[in-house]
């Protein structure tokens, strides 16, 4: 995966992956070609994309290393949250964080649980903590990568917490970190796990997936066939999903390795950047790096980044800048002489 094969790069300064992943050339031109297939085929090409649908399962799983017959493609995280949550029992309690990605509460609110918030800050792992020991929680809807400061959670907290309270089901939105990092399913914490595929796995829009755990499907009275039905019902993208299986296989054939290493220096190099010029970072205290750095909202800076065509998004009080394999040292020091400009 190199920088030629994403032109905006050679305009601009991309630093919004965690907004939306860049289309790269090879994609756009692996989805003309499946679109002409559909052109010339007809109905050929939608039987034929049936066929698949175990194939794609697969190749999901071995990505995440889940059972394949727990793991099933969807349109979106949001879509796939509120398959997750149909399972669950009226009246369950369940604890979320009050700032988290906002499809999350929705689908909570949705439905007749009995909900328990957590207001986000650095000590979030001892709240959480607290809150499944005093309030005998029974599942707890996280994102991996809180989607404003950053802030990844501990998966060794996570095991701790299976690991006391045996019956608690985790369900993750890994929508901010597929794609940054490698993760095994089967040895996670995680009893589901569900991603969009259009910001770090690169695979444009319309795609997602999710995986479940054994212990869910005992725990909800749940099937592989249940689930089967529910998310296949009617007919499904398939250029969507062929997109997010290139993207699987674009990042499985990479070196993926030494990707992740290099975007681990980088995002340690702006951070410490950032620190330097007081700028006042979210920094994780408990758990390690996400590809993702937020600074309060200051409107100098925010002018600055704006008249020099840099990618990056607001969320709550922040700016915030993410870091993937397209970007380079080159793209950080450019982006840090813009924010230097701020005392001019």
């Amino acid at each position: 995966m190199i920088r030629e094969d994403f032109p905006i790069l050679n305009s601009s300064l991309y630093f919004n992956t965690a907004y939306v992943g860049l289309m790269s050339k090879s994609l756009f031109n692996y989805r003309n070609k499946i679109e002409l297939e559909y052109l010339h085929t007809g109905d050929k090409f939608k039987i034929d994309a049936n066929d698949k649908i175990n194939s794609i399962q697969k190749s999901i799983s071995d990505y995440i290393n889940s059972d394949k017959s727990n793991t099933f493609f969807v349109p979106n995280f949001s879509i796939g949250i509120r398959i997750v949550l149909d399972r669950i029992w009226d009246g369950a309690k369940v604890l979320t964080i009050a700032e988290d990605y906002p499809s999350i509460i929705s689908a909570i609110e949705e439905r007749s649980f009995t909900v328990f918030k957590l207001n986000f800050s650095n000590e979030i792992e001892e709240l959480i903590y607290d809150s499944i020991k005093n309030n005998k929680i029974e599942v707890i809807i996280l994102s991996i990568v809180q989607y404003i400061t950053g802030y990844k959670i501990n998966f060794q907290f996570l095991n701790q917490l299976k690991n006391k309270f045996p019956d608690l089901i985790i369900i993750g939105d890994a929508s901010q970190y597929f794609g940054t990092d490698f993760f095994d399913f089967s040895n996670s914490p995680f009893d589901v796990i569900i991603s969009s595929g259009y910001k770090w796995i690169l695979a444009g829009f319309g795609n997602g997936f999710l995986a479940f755990s054994k212990n869910f499907l005992e725990r909800t009275n749940s099937t592989k066939e249940i689930i089967y039905d529910k998310v296949y019902v009617g007919h499904f993208d398939i250029l969507s999903t062929y997109s997010l299986l290139f993207a699987i296989r674009k990042l499985r054939d990479i070196n993926f390795k030494s990707l992740v290493k290099e975007n681990k220096r980088l995002i340690l190099k702006l951070k410490n950047e950032l620190v330097q010029m007081e700028l006042n970072p979210f920094l994780n205290k408990k758990g390690s790096d996400s590809s993702i750095l937020s600074i309060p909202y200051n409107k100098k800076i925010y002018d600055l980044l704006i008249k020099n065509k840099v990618y990056f998004s607001l969320r709550g009080e922040f700016i915030r800048f993410s870091i993937h394999f397209y970007n380079n040292q080159s793209d950080v020091e450019n982006l840090v002489t813009i924010l230097n400009q701020k005392n001019n």
